[in-house]
């Protein structure tokens, strides 16, 4: 029998290596097959009124059960209520023109995907993610005069991996992309804002995106 809490703090009490396995004192540290088939017997009763009265249980955990031990998925105005602080905004109106508007523009794709593409468009993204941050802003002035180039091997976590490859060659991207997509090279934000470009083919899976065959978006 393991119980454990969700914090990989746990109690392991057996009596065998597997549930299959038999059954027998612990030589060591004594038998206590007597405590353990009371605990047992208690905690198989337990989740036979559990599952006997599974409202009134649910109920229960809904009202007591701790946030931080929930698993699911929940509409963003009832996370907001339970903690108005997570990833709000002061203006909720302006944040859903900004996504309208968006949505609205059309949609940009190149020809092929190549270094200097790609960096061009990264380079935009994370300026503006950085001049941006809420909590410690850049000044637009550490990006004045830089070259896409330059912004991009200074910032990005494999930009120098770019040294010795043609920034015009759709063959040399792919291989940056495979060499290095494992260590966070599509990361505009480390683990949280990613650009990845990716080419329509016939297993585009999506054929309201207008972007004609072959081109990268």
């Amino acid at each position: 029998m393991i119980i454990r809490n969700r914090q990989w703090r746990y109690i392991d009490l057996r009596s065998a290596s597997y549930i299959g396995g038999e059954r027998r004192p612990d030589v060591w540290h004594g038998n206590v097959s007597k405590s353990l088939l009371k605990l047992e017997k208690y905690i198989t009763a337990m989740v036979d009124n559990i599952c006997e009265n599974a409202d009134e249980y649910n109920t229960y955990v809904e009202k007591n059960l701790p946030y931080s031990k929930r698993d699911g998925i929940i509409k963003r105005a009832d996370l907001n209520c339970i903690c108005p602080i997570y990833r709000t905004f002061d203006n909720p109106a302006r944040v859903v023109g900004i996504v309208k508007k968006s949505d609205s523009l059309p949609l940009w794709s190149a020809d092929k995907m190549t270094l200097r593409t790609y960096m061009y468009v990264w380079r935009i993204l994370y300026e503006a993610y950085r001049t941006h941050d809420s909590y410690r802003p850049e000044p637009k002035s550490d990006f004045a005069n830089k070259s896409d180039e330059e912004v991009f091997v200074r910032y990005n976590s494999k930009g120098d991996e770019i040294k010795w490859l043609n920034l015009d060659s759709e063959q040399d991207y792919q291989k940056w992309y495979d060499d290095n997509s494992s260590y966070h090279c599509m990361d505009v934000a480390y683990a949280r804002i990613h650009l990845h470009a990716r080419k329509k083919t016939n297993r585009w899976g999506n054929e309201n995106v207008p972007v004609a065959d072959g081109s990268s978006v």
